[in-house]
C-alpha cells in the first residue's frame, strides 16, 4: 500500500509537472509569436517614422537653404550685418545636419529619439539664425 501511495504521489507530480511545462511552453510560444509580430508591426512603424521626419526635414531645409541665398544677397550689399564668415557658419551647420539626415538611415530605434531631437534642434537653430539676420 505504501508503494502505490508512493508510486501514485510520485506518478501524480510527475504528471502535474508534465502539464504545467506543456502549458508554459505553449504560452511561451505564443508570446514569441505575439512579441515577433509586434517587433514586425515596430520596425515598419519606424521605418516609416524616419521616413516622414527626413521629409519634414527636407522641406524645412529648402526653405533654410533659400534664405541663405537670401542672405549672401544682402552680404553683397554695402553696409550690411551680414559677414561672409557668418555665412560661412551657416553653411557649415547645414552640411551637418544633412549630413546627420543622411546617417538616420543607419540609426536604430534606440538611438532614433536622440537623433531625432539632435537633428530637429539643429534645424531650428539654424532657421532661427536665418531669419534673425534676413530682419537686421
Amino acid at each position: 500500500m505504501k508503494r502505490l501511495a508512493k508510486f501514485l504521489t510520485v506518478f501524480g507530480i510527475v504528471a502535474v509537472s508534465a502539464i504545467v511545462t506543456a502549458q508554459t511552453t505553449k504560452e511561451s510560444t505564443t508570446t514569441t509569436t505575439t512579441s515577433t509580430s509586434t517587433e514586425n508591426h515596430t520596425a515598419a512603424g519606424f521605418k516609416q517614422d524616419v521616413a516622414e521626419f527626413k521629409q519634414e526635414m527636407s522641406v524645412k531645409m529648402q526653405s533654410t537653404e533659400a534664405q541663405i541665398t537670401a542672405l549672401k544677397e544682402k552680404a553683397k550689399v554695402k553696409g550690411s550685418n551680414v559677414k561672409a564668415a557668418t555665412i560661412a557658419d551657416l553653411e557649415s551647420t547645414k552640411m551637418h545636419i544633412k549630413n546627420d539626415l543622411a546617417s538616420l538611415d543607419k540609426s536604430t530605434e534606440s538611438t532614433w529619439t536622440k537623433m531625432k531631437a539632435k537633428i530637429a534642434t539643429a534645424m531650428d537653430d539654424l532657421n532661427t539664425k536665418t531669419q534673425k539676420l534676413l530682419r537686421e
